[in-house]
């Protein structure tokens, strides 16, 4: 079924950069709940998924991911 209909072309290849952005943004909105953490790591996790699936070393990603929550 996935042959048919090229799921595989669908998929969309991130970069580092990408995180590095995405981490930045996040920082300036406000993680009011428990949802919005849980959409946050989501969101994270499509992003950097891929890389930390292929890389030797995450700790960039891990501080991506540190970086991108709000002090407050």
């Amino acid at each position: 079924m996935l042959k048919l209909y090229d799921a595989d072309l669908d998929t969309k290849r991130y970069k580092v950069k990408d995180v590095r952005s995405f981490s930045k943004k996040q920082k300036a909105r406000k993680i009011k709940d428990l949802a919005a953490w849980k959409r946050y790591c989501r969101k994270f996790l499509r992003i950097a998924g891929s890389l930390l699936n292929g890389a030797k070393s995450h700790k960039g990603i891990f501080y991506l991911f540190w970086q991108g929550i709000p002090k407050p």
